[in-house]
């Protein structure tokens, strides 16, 4: 059972304060205490929106390198010091610009793969297990065999172990028939993923063999946001009761032996959608957290079994009541030793109880059974009960809407830190000057959408600043090149009081021709609702004023509205005496419904009373066109200079 970490889901977990980041890597990884994740799946960063944001790519640029960006490697190498024995997956969903010239499916992705993948190993310690073909987007069969004998000659090479997993489209498994009819393509393919495949397989995947093993089946992307067959789940179904019966009937059905959860955690601004992670971690200021029952449903498996054992299928089906409806399903697992034995099972469907009987045979351990259960009506989570007495044959009812592990193992537990504390609003005022901040991160609390915003040395001034630091737009997730420009975003609660009446300035310096933007009051930045998964990729500008200066001084403020699709001009003109590749100061103040703006404090707007659409309250951003801007001196208050 493994967990996702992409689409910048993960952006706040490093934010996080001790003890709660500690407490939420342990309830993630640490084996026998919470979800216990066998297997971690990270996104390559590629500079583009990903789903809830963007990640950092190692390679802005085909000459530069850097194997510190972001939060993945820190992630990676937190798992594993908490589960030597976890699997490392790595997984494309965009790519700079420069890769291929805008061409994905070429010898320079490949590099740009394996430069990662050493990287891990060199510089990380961290050996990679699986490398993925390209997030939800047609594969390319030539393709894939290229990489395959590149990643033959990367392990020969540096010693290595890492397999191709192909091709994590969504629901689809044609790439089983092509496959089978192609030898060289068969070979390439370690494990055959498919994102959300709502418990099916096709009998062509099922029967998939390379010489005399199968080639192992997985649900490569799965989450309790998407309904079986289709549609949003969220707010529908419980989570722990989705999780329940994917866990069973992915094996039973479908015979997938691994399943990767989207997400390991929420860890971004409480307004984006789709918050399905196992933690829901949106307030790094306070150091709240909460776990998502959906946690607790997959400790029933990975507490259970471990990578390595064996489903039975003679033990594994489904469970059906007095009129022949499917109310349940267990399945069976055994260890390596051929003696310790769990069993999985779910009433989820069900409402009466069920009883079974269970008789050991071929070997197994006749010894005492251990009872783990959690009933997901009562909402009560992962409780020890009486063991069943040993002798090899036992009888138990099962309460409907639970899950039960039974076990002849033993090590299992609820890990229980502590109470974390009450979620605060964000903090107000707040600024930074980016000197307490590591190099090569993004700054505490802002929220890359599009482009790669990371600490930096300042150019021309002591000290450390932000910088943007894509200058091309990228491959975007599914090919799209339609990329709006690079921006970032700070704030949480939209509608508090604190995002009224406000000041907000910062230093920039445009380090090549482009432009600059400051917004505030932004009260609607992704035109999304729980219902809808498209938008997140596809969001135009967000809506709220702006402040915008070229590189050669000319400014524009404007007001969007209309979910960004509307731009409309407050007033332009252009600075005298502007001296380009220089600092210069932009601010914004709000009180009201009054608007002051001003560039090096030379207003530029004064006491301007909107009419019409207007914004009343809302958050920060910058953002840039596809130009290095650096950012210093960041103010957001009742007062800033």
């Amino acid at each position: 059972m493994g967990g996702l970490s992409a689409g910048a889901a993960s952006r706040f977990l490093n934010d996080y304060p001790e003890p709660y980041k500690s407490q939420i890597l342990d309830y993630l990884f640490k084996p026998y205490y919470g979800a216990s994740l066998q297997h971690l799946k990270v996104e390559i960063g590629g500079d583009t929106n990903s789903t809830w944001g963007s990640e950092p790519s190692h390679m802005h640029s085909r000459e530069d390198q850097n194997y510190s960006r972001g939060y993945e490697w820190w992630l990676m190498k937190e798992a594993r010091k908490r589960n030597p024995q976890i699997l490392l997956d790595l997984l494309p969903w965009g790519a700079p610009g420069w890769v291929g010239n805008h061409h994905f499916y070429s010898q320079d992705m490949i590099d740009y793969d394996l430069k990662f993948i050493n990287a891990a190993h060199y510089i990380h310690c961290l050996d990679i297990n699986y490398i993925g073909i390209w997030n939800e987007t047609a594969y390319d069969r030539t393709w894939i065999k290229f990489l395959k004998n590149a990643v033959l000659e990367n392990n020969m090479s540096h010693g290595l172990n890492t397999h191709v997993v192909a091709a994590d489209a969504v629901r689809d498994w044609q790439l089983a028939n092509d496959l089978n009819a192609d030898p060289a393509l068969l070979a390439a393919a370690d494990v055959l993923g498919v994102h959300y495949p709502s418990y099916e397989s096709t009998p062509a995947a099922q029967n998939l063999k390379r010489g005399t093993s199968y080639v192992p089946l997985w649900d490569s992307e799965d989450s309790y946001s998407i309904c079986p067959g289709g549609g949003v789940c969220l707010g529908k179904v419980p989570p722990d009761v989705l999780l329940a019966k994917m866990l069973n009937r992915n094996y039973i059905i479908g015979k997938m032996t691994k399943m990767v959860h989207c997400s390991i955690a929420a860890a971004f601004p409480a307004f984006l959608p789709f918050k399905e992670g196992l933690i829901l971690a949106t307030s790094p200021w306070s150091g709240h957290y909460e776990l998502s029952p959906s946690l607790w449903a997959i400790a029933h498996t990975t507490q259970f079994a471990q990578p390595g054992w064996q489903y039975l299928d003679t033990a594994s089906g489904e469970i059906q009541d007095e009129r022949g409806r499917v109310v349940g399903s267990y399945v069976s697992l055994k260890s390596p030793n051929n003696l310790d034995y769990s069993v999985i099972i779910e009433t989820a469907n069900a409402t009466a109880g069920q009883q079974l009987t269970f008789q050991v045979a071929n070997g197994l351990s006749s010894g005492p059974v251990h009872v783990w259960h959690s009933n997901l009506k009562a909402r009560t989570y992962f409780i020890q009960e009486p063991d069943l007495p040993a002798g090899g044959s036992y009888r138990i009812t099962l309460q409907p809407a639970s899950i039960y592990s039974l076990t002849t193992t033993t090590g299992q537990q609820k890990g229980n830190p502590g109470t974390s504390p009450a979620a605060t609003t964000f903090p107000f005022p707040f600024s930074n000057s980016f000197e307490s901040e590591a190099l090569d991160q993004p700054p505490k609390y802002f929220v890359d959408q599009e482009g790669s915003f990371e600490v930096v040395s300042c150019t021309g001034r002591p000290g450390k600043c932000m910088r943007q630091m894509v200058d091309q737009p990228p491959i975007r997730w599914g090919g799209d090149l339609s990329s709006r420009f690079p921006i970032t975003f700070l704030g949480d609660q939209i509608g508090s009081e604190n995002w009224m009446a406000y000041q907000v300035s910062v230093d920039v310096l445009m380090e090549e021709f482009g432009s600059v933007t400051l917004w505030g009051r932004v009260d609607h930045f992704i035109p999304c609702t729980e219902d809808r998964f498209d938008c997140l990729v596809t969001q135009k500008n967000p809506e709220g004023y702006s402040l915008n200066v070229d590189s050669e001084g000319r400014w524009r403020v404007s007001k969007s509205f209309d979910r960004g699709a509307t731009v409309k001009r407050i007033q332009s003109g252009a600075m005298t005496g502007w001296p380009p590749k220089t600092w210069h100061h932009l601010k914004l103040a709000f009180s009201g419904s009054t608007l002051n703006v001003s560039i090096d404090g030379r207003p530029l707007i004064t006491n301007y009373v909107d009419s019409g659409k207007t914004h009343a309250h809302g958050m920060v951003a910058l953002g840039t066109e596809w130009n290095k801007v650096q950012f210093d001196n960041f103010c957001l208050g009742t007062v800033c200079p």
